[in-house]
């Protein structure tokens, strides 16, 4: 089966924008509360690589469709729930890491410096996934 590459990517950004913004006002609100006491830069230096590269991607080219002609181009419809199903897995780690580390005896900044061990590869397969969405090129109409 397959499904319209804009609205696939219409719910992509969708989950990420959602979830991203509610993450960072999370850290946000944490480093107004002082549980990250005087080293917020550190909490706030942590999350912003972890959602901000790819809300940039998904942003940018978001705003160039915006220009460009439309054409119905088709997507797999697996592609796009294994797109979906990352996304949701990675940011529910990094959601986790954020509340993991609120309770934690180690301290958030700990558990946030530990969580690069598994975030990062996630991250990686996460994003090889977005690409077909986001860093696609437009010579075709069929994404298979």
């Amino acid at each position: 089966m397959q499904l319209r590459l804009r609205q696939s990517r219409r719910l992509l950004a969708g989950l990420w924008f959602v979830v991203g913004i509610f993450l960072i006002l999370i850290v946000f609100l944490q480093c107004l509360l002082g549980k990250y006491e005087t080293r917020y830069g550190d909490a706030i230096g942590w999350l912003l690589p972890t959602v901000m590269p790819t809300l940039s991607l998904i942003a940018a080219v978001m705003t160039a469709g915006l220009f460009q002609k439309r054409k119905d181009k088709y997507v797999d419809s697996f592609i796009f729930w294994l797109a979906m199903g990352m996304s949701i897995f990675y940011l529910g780690l990094v959601a986790a890491t954020i509340g993991v580390g609120a309770i934690s005896e180690a301290g958030p900044l700990a558990i946030m410096r530990m969580s690069n061990l598994w975030l990062g590869p996630v991250q990686g397969l996460t994003a090889g996934c977005l690409g077909v969405f986001f860093v696609y090129p437009d010579k075709s109409s069929t994404i298979d």
